[in-house]
């Protein structure tokens, strides 16, 4: 069975919605995806942080803004149960 089960949801003004490549054991890891999308000395202090589920989807907008067009909301889901652990609704 495949342990990694958290990943980022997000959902565009189109009506679609898609899972991000990033995939993690443990929800507060998913900022790993945000190497090379943010300032390189943010990053690198972020492992050293502690985060907050909130916060990792906040820099998360922050990270995708402009790289993702027109997503409204993101979300971080557990996959096996499509569980929306937090998330951010911009619309």
């Amino acid at each position: 069975m495949n342990d990694m089960i958290y990943s980022f949801k997000y959902y565009f003004t189109d009506g679609t919605s898609k899972l991000s490549g990033c995939k993690s054991k443990n929800p507060l890891e998913l900022y790993n995806d945000f190497d090379g999308l943010i300032d390189w000395e943010e990053f690198d202090s972020l492992h050293e942080r502690q985060l907050t589920l909130h916060e990792i989807l906040e820099l998360a907008c922050k990270a995708y803004n402009g790289f993702l067009k027109d997503f409204y909301r993101i979300e971080i889901v557990n996959i096996s149960t499509n569980e929306v652990l937090d998330y951010i609704d911009n619309s």
